[in-house]
């Protein structure tokens, strides 16, 4: 009895993707003769806000707790393990997550809830 001959293992070849035409697209922007945003601004002063960040940084690392402890109290600053950062000297925090633009309408009527 004869034994079937071997099997060839399929090669793989790469194969080029498909060329795609391209498509000039027209931009859907500069169709419009003015965008929404541009109509509601329009006579609006500028606004500019100043670079909040540090001019400088640097990355200290500490031995102990006690070493942590003697680097805050030196310093007037709370420091902690969990501390990842801090400014010096310290600097008020602002936060705008309690505060929303409201239109005229609605702070008349937050004024009238006010007085009663």
């Amino acid at each position: 009895m004869s034994q079937p001959p071997p099997r060839k293992k399929p090669t793989l070849q790469a194969v080029p993707p498909p060329r795609r035409q391209k498509i000039a697209q027209p931009n859907l922007f500069d169709q419009l003769p003015e965008t929404v945003h541009e109509a509601e601004w329009k006579g609006m002063p500028q606004f500019f806000k100043e670079d909040q960040k540090s001019k400088f940084s640097v990355k200290i690392h500490f031995q102990n707790e006690a070493a942590i402890k003697e680097f805050a109290e030196r310093l007037g600053i709370p420091v902690t393990s969990q501390t990842r950062s801090a400014w010096f000297p310290k600097i008020e925090i602002k936060t705008i997550r309690d505060k929303r633009y409201i239109d005229e309408a609605e702070a008349a009527a937050e004024q009238e809830e006010d007085f009663e």
